[in-house]
């Protein structure tokens, strides 16, 4: 295939791309609904099930995801970002990829922030039983009337893994770095390094925003520690998954989540049980 073919299809909006991402979507959506019902306690009241499926569909997947991971696809590769096993298998490019290398590096790096996360999270804990609210991180899975379960929260880690990285990697980050590509004009129209984390810095932020759902959820009042600490822990992680996006690909910025997740909220607890 000649460059000028490679060219083309990159620049090109793939509908079967789209078409795998939004399935992707709608899997990770859905991952996470059984940690709704364990925290939720409807467990036992199956008729409200089919509910909870339609609002997280609605709302993660129709509204946070679907526009988002539009556009994304459609700016990409006009930045130079890329999706490299997806467009491999879809768009018969040729990125070489190094499986071995990339899964390497995501325990790496998900090894490295899952040490900050668990101290993060620690520290959240203590500050939600100073408030005398449960919650639902490190320490509340170390209770031994814990809402969820290993499986809920692997289920909930692979869906944060996918559906994140969706709608702030490819979307939001994606969408802002196009919009500063526009005043920054660089030659080639590839991102800059500088662009680059203007827009990572400003995704991070808008992620660990994010997060402050959660405090809502268990009706808890936001303290100053809670927010420094929710926006640095938070923060942190997305900007190392705003990194392999870029450098790496979505792939290993999904990857590099879902293991970190996993480090957090599924191996930790039990060794931390075992040991403190």
């Amino acid at each position: 295939m000649s460059d000028d073919t490679k060219k083309t299809l990159s620049t090109k909006f793939s509908w079967k791309m789209y078409g795998v991402i939004l399935i992707l979507l709608a899997i990770g959506v859905f991952a996470k609904v059984p940690t709704f019902i364990l925290v939720e306690q409807l467990v036992h009241k199956p008729e409200v099930w089919g509910q909870v499926f339609l609002f997280t569909f609605i709302e993660q997947f129709l509204i946070f995801g679907v526009i988002p991971a539009a556009l994304g696809l459609l700016l990409m590769s006009r930045l130079g970002l890329h999706i490299p096993l997806l467009e491999n298998w879809l768009l018969g490019e040729s990125h070489e990829v190094d499986l071995w290398k990339l899964l390497r590096e995501s325990i790496i790096f998900a090894l490295g922030l899952a040490v900050i996360g668990v101290v993060v999270q620690l520290l959240i804990e203590q500050d939600l039983q100073d408030l005398n609210v449960l919650g639902l991180g490190v320490g509340q899975n170390l209770q031994p009337n814990a809402q969820t379960t290993w499986w809920s929260m692997l289920l909930l880690s692979f869906s944060a893994g996918i559906v994140e990285e969706i709608v702030f990697r490819l979307g939001l980050l994606t969408i802002l770095a196009w919009g500063v590509n526009l005043l920054w004009r660089p030659r080639g129209g590839r991102l800059k390094p500088g662009a680059f984390w203007v827009v990572n810095i400003l995704t991070a932020l808008f992620f660990s925003l994010a997060h402050f759902v959660n405090y809502s959820a268990i009706e808890v009042s936001l303290t100053f520690g809670l927010i420094w600490k929710t926006i640095v822990g938070n923060s942190l992680a997305a900007l190392v998954f705003g990194w392999l996006y870029w450098k790496r690909g979505l792939g290993s910025a999904m990857l590099t989540h879902f293991l970190l997740d996993v480090c957090i909220y599924v191996l930790a607890p039990p060794l931390l049980a075992a040991f403190v």
